[in-house]
This record gives C-alpha cells, sequence and structure tokens, in this order.
C-alpha cells in the first residue's frame, strides 16, 4: 500500500525497447537474430546460469524458464540431514 496515498502500489510492468529487446527480472530477454528465437542474457555484470541458456520460441517461453529458475533458487538447498540450508 502507498502510506502517503492510502491504495495499493502498482509494479513496474517489465521495460522493452524499440527492438524487441526486455528487461525481466534482471533479466534480458534478446531478439537472436534467426527465425525470431529468444535469448536470455544478464542485465549486468555476471554469467547466465547454464538452465537459462538456449533459445525461446516467444516471450512468454523465456519468462516462464526465468520464473522457474528463480523459483528453484529461491527454495535453498538441502544438507545430508535433510535441513534446508540459507542462501545467503
Amino acid at each position: 500500500m502507498d502510506e502517503e496515498a492510502g491504495r495499493p502500489v502498482i509494479e513496474k510492468t517489465p521495460h522493452s525497447d524499440k527492438v524487441g529487446n526486455m528487461d525481466y527480472k534482471g533479466y534480458q530477454i534478446v531478439n537472436d537474430g534467426t527465425y525470431g528465437l529468444k535469448r536470455i542474457k544478464m542485465v549486468g555484470r555476471g554469467a547466465l546460469p547454464v538452465v537459462l541458456r538456449g533459445r525461446y520460441t516467444n516471450q512468454k517461453a523465456a519468462e516462464h524458464a526465468i520464473d522457474a529458475y528463480e523459483a528453484t533458487k529461491a527454495k535453498g538447498k538441502r544438507n545430508a540431514e535433510g535441513n534446508v540450508d540459507s542462501t545467503d
């Protein structure tokens, strides 16, 4: 809620440029240059996770892959005794 106005805060929509590249959750979805396929790139520095490498048939498929990766990343890792370790 927006404390000053007393109404809900609307999240910003993902940013898109004139070429069709789009920022989504810290990643950039770009045109591959072949047959309208899409690729995912990192915004800023860092290596792209292996599971996100490759080509996607459309924007929604790339967004779905990012969402799935982010969901698994947020769960944390389990140690040998089955306890969840902190992802800090």
